[in-house]
């Protein structure tokens, strides 16, 4: 092997090394981003479920005059 291979093997292996490292990153990048929306999205279902929940319950008892 002379100097001209082990020079292509290693601009090869530090190329594929800076595409695995950016491969990571953006997979990374992307679950957090993934996980941040979902978790928004629970949150906003959650207080929308008890909003209709209570203002429901809330009318039924003024129509039916419970309260």
């Amino acid at each position: 092997m002379n100097f001209n291979e082990k020079g292509k093997e290693l601009a090869y292996f530090s190329i594929w090394s800076i595409y695995t490292a950016v491969s990571v990153f953006y997979f990374f990048l992307i679950a957090v981003s993934v996980w941040s929306i979902y978790t928004a999205v629970s949150v906003f279902c959650f207080f929308l479920f008890c909003f209709i929940f209570f203002s429901t319950l809330l009318f039924l008892c003024l129509c039916f005059d419970i309260l």
